[in-house]
């Protein structure tokens, strides 16, 4: 039988905005074991793993939205309205595949807009 866990995360800025960074950085640090072990397991594709938006008031607040609003705006950009979300989301990965090949091959990004000119290299950057 496969082992699973379910670990759930509510991030919301504002609220860690009062903490003192010395706190927050003596978390992380606790932490960094565990952190480094998980990284390492990601890159081994031995631990599979999702990021999702749980729609909730202070993330609707601050998109100036009402919860269902913002909830209507989470579930589309899931593509949990769509009939089948899964072709959905393979239709993503084959876009994003496509792009990442062209890039693989661009030694040389530029940007140029209304005052902008940019220029990055971004050869032999993964």
């Amino acid at each position: 039988m496969a082992f699973t866990s379910q670990y759930f995360v509510i991030l919301i800025q504002k609220h860690l905005s009062s903490v003192n960074p010395g706190k927050i950085s003596t978390y992380a640090s606790a932490r960094r074991e565990l952190t480094d072990i998980f990284f390492k397991r990601v890159a081994e594709k031995s631990l599979r793993w999702v990021v999702l938006p749980y729609p909730a008031n202070p993330q609707a607040q601050e998109a100036s939205m009402s919860l269902e609003e913002y909830e209507d705006f989470v579930y589309h950009s899931c593509f949990v309205d769509k009939e089948d979300p899964i072709y959905e989301w393979k239709r993503v990965d084959e876009e994003q595949r496509r792009i990442c090949n062209y890039l693989d091959n661009v030694s040389i990004i530029r940007f140029v807009g209304e005052d902008t000119d940019l220029v990055l290299n971004v050869r032999n950057r993964k």
